[in-house]
């Protein structure tokens, strides 16, 4: 058996950054709350409350002094007002890229353009964008081809952002579509490089490989796109979330199988994998 390690396996840099802010936090004293789930990865969820952070849906009222982090695709300026308001010392993790996107997100609607958000609709990072947008009369989110099916801008002026983890296909095919009704376009790709890179080299190398193994959240928008670029290209495309999901019989001695991960993956998860078929290759 060959194994192969796609080379952008493991953390992207806005998820590391948020698991380091998060390890800097445990080192200090006092009561640790989390708001929703840092990254969309369950295992490293689980395994900071498992070290005593209390994940919360709600901003806690009665522990002033005590820290809440936030998840990493981004806040509403409510959930600031109200960090502030209750005594908590707020940790921000949300990535650099991602308040990008809402940066500009603002910028369009001020200077007198439709806004057209491409990502999954109900996804953390595009409610935190629009979270941060005073009016939504001139906002649209695009998730999913059939979006576009009748879609016309409400005005000749438009902007177009995406999600930072969305596919680069996709948001080139809306920019294609909406510019047929528009006379004026800003359009500002705002997926990751990483995101864009980790999508290249998942779709070159799935075309050589008999097995493709993708590890991460079940949850994750960008591991659920890393599986279908692989799976348009290796029909016999597993996606687990640990390596107990795998099955013996899904491997052949013979197989190249190419391993990768979400961006939310840490890597140790992916070397699990590795190790686990490097011991069936021997049996």
């Amino acid at each position: 058996m060959k194994i192969i390690v796609a080379t952008r396996a493991g953390f992207c840099s806005g998820v590391k950054r948020a698991i380091d802010m998060t390890n800097e936090t445990l080192s200090q004293k006092g009561k640790i709350y989390m708001l929703g789930e840092l990254i969309h990865n369950k295992r490293v969820v689980d395994k900071f409350r498992s070290l005593g952070v209390e994940i919360v849906k709600e901003i806690p009222k009665d522990t002033p002094g005590a820290f809440l982090i936030t998840r990493s695709h981004g806040i509403s300026p409510d959930v600031i007002k109200e960090v502030r308001e209750y005594g908590l010392h707020l940790i921000d993790t949300t990535c650099p890229f991602v308040k990008k996107v809402q940066e500009l997100a603002r910028y369009i609607l001020a200077n007198g353009y439709e806004l057209i958000l491409v990502g999954d609709r109900g996804h953390a990072e595009i409610d935190a964008v629009l979270a941060r947008l005073t009016d939504l009369s001139m906002v649209s989110v695009i998730s999913t081809p059939s979006d576009l099916l009748g879609f016309v801008p409400n005005t000749k002026r438009v902007g177009i952002v995406s999600q930072t983890t969305q596919s680069l296909e996709f948001f080139s095919q809306v920019v294609g579509e909406i510019s047929k009704y528009t006379q004026e376009m800003l359009v500002y790709n705002t997926i990751c490089e990483e995101t864009i890179l980790r999508q290249r080299e998942v779709d070159e190398l799935s075309r050589r490989a008999d097995v493709v193994v993708v590890i991460g959240g079940r949850n994750s928008a960008n591991t659920n796109r890393l599986y279908r670029i692989a799976k348009k290209n290796c029909s016999r495309t597993i996606f687990v979330e640990k390596k107990e999901e795998l099955s013996r019989e899904d491997f052949k001695k013979d197989d190249t199988v190419l391993l990768v991960s979400g961006a939310s993956t840490p890597y140790e998860f992916v070397e699990e994998v590795k190790e686990l078929l490097l011991l069936w290759d021997k049996e």
